[in-house]
């Protein structure tokens, strides 16, 4: 550590980081009580296949073409990822409790958040249907498509299709 200090490693684990794109990436991790900010090894992030390229104020890290993280640099120097740490769940502070690494703090029940869980739905079914256009724009498909992980050169992000069910022209 810098000026000659030493702090142990109390766990590992797994957290979860919501990037700049809306993704969920998860990374290992390291818990360390004397560290007030959390950090992430370039290094550790090159061994395991990534590659990091920094352009004035902004690191970018991929994955052959794709952006997956990106941190601006602040006053002090250090780049601060785009993006928001995940929670732990209740299950995994109880894991942390029974190792003694919340300092005698005792855990219980997680308050429920719908908004969350329903934040977390991915995908939703929809039924079949037989359906029979019998003029122009009687019934329009539409389909979005997005976040790219590259943005267009008008600065898109999103990809919309309509197309006519009758003529099939999109």
């Amino acid at each position: 550590m810098g000026e000659d200090w030493v702090s142990n490693i109390k766990g590992s684990g797994t957290v979860q980081i919501k990037m700049h794109d809306g993704m969920v990436r998860k990374l290992d991790c390291w818990y360390v009580p004397k560290f007030w900010k959390n950090l992430i090894s370039l290094g550790t992030l090159a061994k395991n296949g990534m590659r990091y390229a920094c352009e004035g104020d902004w690191v970018k890290v991929t994955i052959g073409s794709l952006v997956i993280m990106k941190g601006k640099m602040n006053r002090e120097g250090i780049y601060i990822l785009e993006g928001s740490w995940g929670y732990m769940s209740e299950k995994g502070m109880s894991v942390l409790s029974k190792q003694g690494l919340l300092g005698g703090e005792a855990t219980g029940k997680i308050k429920f958040y719908e908004a969350c869980v329903k934040g977390k739905h991915h995908e939703v079914k929809f039924g079949t249907v037989q359906h029979t256009s019998k003029e122009i724009m009687e019934y329009v498909h539409s389909d979005l498509w997005g976040p790219a992980p590259l943005k267009s050169q008008g600065g898109c992000s999103y990809f919309v299709t309509f197309i006519d069910d009758y003529s099939r022209k999109v």
